[in-house]
């Protein structure tokens, strides 16, 4: 009686319980799979990280109309000019020397207009670190976060295939 007993209780553990709940566990461990693939695709479409702008460039695009962003569109030119100049006045040519005077006065008159948007040029800079240590973050994480999910289906796809082989091939017992 008791042998009789196991058996119907391990029938009753083997096909209601591991074979009926198994199968939705792993469905479940399978959506879970295919989370953390979705998250590490996004994460890596989101990972870019981006260049800091130069003041002169940053000027032109957050404020093109003001007196600063003229200025430096006006002295690029003149930088060019009394550089190359002063940089000959440095290797011997001294009749060159008033470019570096020249040159030392107009980027500090660039500098002193520039002044009124150092701040926001300073937080534009640091919430741009911020981000690209973000992009950074996101970028390490997306390949983990993607294979561990292609392995987590890959696992689920074998285990569904087993657990439903088992179940199509089981033997119906009569009941006599």
């Amino acid at each position: 009686m008791g042998l009789i007993m196991n058996e119907a209780g391990n029938r009753f553990f083997e096909r209601q319980i591991l074979f009926g709940i198994g199968r939705h566990f792993w469905n479940i461990v399978g959506i879970f799979g295919v989370v953390a693939m979705t998250t590490g695709a996004i994460f890596f479409a989101t990972s870019t990280t981006y260049e800091e702008k130069s003041k002169k460039d940053w000027l032109l695009v957050e404020h093109p109309q003001s007196q600063a962003a003229r200025e430096f569109e006006a002295a690029e030119p003149l930088h060019e000019k009394y550089k190359s100049e002063c940089d000959a006045a440095r290797k011997g040519n001294w009749g060159l020397m008033d470019s570096c005077g020249a040159l030392r006065r107009s980027t500090e008159h660039v500098e002193n207009s520039f002044a009124p948007y150092k701040d926001q040029y300073e937080a534009y800079k640091k919430e741009l670190k911020e981000s690209n240590a973000e992009a950074t973050a996101r970028l390490i994480a997306a390949p983990p976060l993607l294979l561990g999910g292609l392995g987590v289906v890959a696992v689920v796809s074998i285990v569904a295939a087993v657990l439903a082989i088992e179940r199509n091939t089981r033997r119906e017992e009569s009941k006599d």
